[in-house]
């Protein structure tokens, strides 16, 4: 704490393990100063360095969401990507179709 509050850097530091058989205290992060849950094949705490926060479940931080993509919004996360994929197969399509009958409109009228 004393190393944070005078803004020196947190290299050679390691976080602190909590309690053993602790289910609530896993971990202390020294970066944002909380207790993080125990870790288990299931989930996995990690501190994030663009949020500066720690989450559990993380995947990765998102540059165009502004926010951590962690296993709680997983699934809006990929619904959106989806979205984005179904829309350029959309305007792909319209454009194609478009383009053709206008062709066609253009050799009748020929």
């Amino acid at each position: 704490e004393q190393r944070i509050r005078a803004r020196k850097p947190l290299t050679g530091m390691c976080n602190f393990q909590g309690p053993a058989g602790s289910s609530s205290r896993g971990t202390y992060c020294i970066r944002c100063l909380v207790w993080r849950p125990p870790d288990t094949w299931e989930q996995q705490s990690h501190h994030c360095r663009v949020c500066a926060r720690c989450v559990v479940g993380f995947d990765h931080h998102c540059g165009v969401f502004g926010r951590c993509i962690v296993r709680a919004n997983m699934p809006c996360f990929t619904f959106l990507i989806s979205l984005l994929v179904t829309g350029m197969v959309t305007s792909f399509l319209a454009l194609v179709f478009r383009t053709s009958s206008e062709v066609l409109a253009s050799h009748q009228t020929e």
